[in-house]
């Protein structure tokens, strides 16, 4: 399980001129950022990943097996790591950063027995900077085509109603024309690798 302790407020994945150079014309900035937004939080929905850059992010997750598993990928490694029960912080030699997002804790009877905590530790308090210094060409692509069916309209796929993908379902034919945001199954499919399982992070 993972809860964020301080929430953030990222922008669009996706910048006005980035749509503008897709369309091949101009458009109100206004809307288009708000339309951009919009976009962002549904590929951020659908991913459950925050994607742009986030310094010094801290989170509460819980402790199990000896590991931890950080929610927001691609993740630098932690700057703090403290027992979440408020009894401080963990010792930088007693947890292994793995680089692939989890958080190894080599002598875990230490931490969890040692003489200023005495029951089992079920969470920690993990401070880390995560996400993309420049968003990836195919998120970008897929948030301009989302905002550029809604204003330039969108065509229907014929006899297609909907998709569903895990979780997350998308609605075609009459569901989907101008005047809607909404990733449809070819744009799930190119944010597949940027997805995260929830079984694997948990509540968010």
């Amino acid at each position: 399980m993972s809860i964020v302790l301080a929430p953030t407020t990222p922008g669009p994945l996706a910048t006005v001129a980035e749509l503008e150079a897709r369309l091949g014309h101009s458009v109100d900035q206004d809307r288009a950022f708000a339309l951009l937004l919009d976009a962002s939080n549904i590929v951020r929905g659908y991913t459950r990943q925050v994607i742009s850059r986030v310094e010094d992010d801290k989170v509460v997750l819980r402790f199990g097996h000896g590991r931890v598993i950080l929610p927001q990928r691609p993740a630098d490694k932690p700057t703090l790591v403290e027992r979440a029960d408020g009894s401080g912080a963990i010792p930088a030699v007693s947890w292994w950063w793995s680089g692939l997002g989890e958080i190894d804790f080599m002598n875990y009877a230490l931490v969890a027995n040692g003489p200023y905590y005495r029951h089992a530790m079920r969470a920690v308090i993990v401070t880390y900077s995560h996400g993309y210094d420049t968003i990836p060409g195919d998120i970008v692509a897929v948030v301009c085509q989302m905002v550029g069916r809604v204003l330039d309209g969108a065509i229907s796929t014929p006899g297609l109603r909907s998709e569903a993908i895990d979780d997350y379902q998308a609605n075609l034919g009459g569901g989907l024309v101008s005047g809607t945001i909404a990733l449809v199954p070819e744009e799930m499919r190119a944010l597949d690798k940027y997805r995260v399982k929830a079984g694997s992070v948990g509540l968010r």
